[in-house]
């Protein structure tokens, strides 16, 4: 008897799984297990979404080629979701870019997978893309000369303050960001900027451009670097600084809790099909099931070059 037949109504926690694939687009089997599973290595993640999948509600990719691999809502999925969304100004769900989709959400996510502190409010690219202005908080930003990736509200009894995400895996061109530079330097509400770029050239080049076309708000910027993200998440100092011991951490108002460095890889960065299986000494380049693939972003052969990213 096949999966489908075999799936019973939606659960409560199925329908929360749907409406998290919709705001952030795309999810790891990790992450997923670590929010709605009490665990980034349980199995029970991978068990439920295959059962979802066979029904139709989410869908399995290899967002960069072999070697990284998430889910994301499925039609029957977004038809189950739909009226219980808010009001919408532009129908759909789907990523048109994945490897930038799956970086946002790294960037944005950071440490609060499991559980999202009552200080903290977090607003999607897909939310601000397709949700009603109305229907948003009232200090996300109602201007439409730019949608960044993302904001984030930290409030504090000490204080507050708005981050905003950019992740800006290939450059555009220069006319682009003069544009950009100018949306920030009019909207005062915004503190900080973080931007994600492929290297340190990247960095130092935006920094430039951002500087020259609005000078006035150019330390709202903040720039890290790709493999300094992997390697230490949120905890990575930006380049292209006058500082160099600023990091997104840094950023946190007065009065916020610290967040410790764990040292282990963060559940959005495991990109293992079924998380239970990242301690194999197997090779993972070897395997042709897709349950078995993986390939952590720690490697360097995650990150495409300039070329391939045209």
């Amino acid at each position: 008897m096949s999966l489908a037949r075999k799936f019973h109504p939606l659960t409560s926690r199925d329908r929360q799984i749907l409406t998290s694939l919709w705001k952030w687009k795309l999810g790891t089997t990790a992450s997923i297990g670590e929010e709605f599973f009490n665990g980034a290595r349980t199995d029970a993640a991978h068990s439920r979404l295959r059962i979802l999948h066979a029904a139709g509600y989410v869908e399995p990719h290899r967002i960069n080629g072999n070697l990284c691999f998430g889910w994301t809502l499925g039609p029957a999925g977004y038809a189950a979701l739909r009226s219980t969304l808010p009001v919408l100004r532009e129908d759909g769900y789907r990523s048109e870019t994945l490897w930038h989709d799956y970086w946002c959400t790294v960037l944005q996510r950071g440490p609060w997978i499991a559980e999202t502190p009552s200080w903290v409010e977090q607003v999607s690219e897909q939310e601000l893309r397709r949700v009603h202005a109305e229907c948003l908080p009232r200090w996300v930003p109602r201007t439409t000369g730019h949608r960044p990736d993302g904001y984030l509200r930290l409030a504090t009894p000490a204080g507050e303050r708005v981050l905003a995400f950019e992740a800006e895996l290939t450059r555009k061109r220069l006319a682009d960001y003069v544009l950009v530079a100018h949306f920030y330097q009019y909207d005062p509400g915004i503190d900080a900027i973080v931007w994600l770029l492929p290297s340190k050239t990247d960095a130092a080049w935006l920094r430039k451009a951002l500087s020259e076309a609005a000078p006035a708000t150019a330390d709202r910027h903040h720039f890290l670097v790709l493999q300094d993200f992997v390697a230490l998440h949120w905890h990575a100092t930006f380049s292209a600084e006058p500082r160099t011991d600023l990091s997104i951490l840094k950023l946190m108002p007065e009065g916020a809790p610290p967040i410790p460095l764990t040292g282990e890889t963060p559940s959005l960065m495991n990109t293992w099909k079924r998380p239970y299986r990242a301690n194999s000494s197997a090779d993972p380049r070897s395997a042709l099931d897709l349950d078995r693939v993986v390939l952590l972003p720690t490697r360097p052969s995650f990150f495409p070059n300039r070329e391939s990213q045209q």
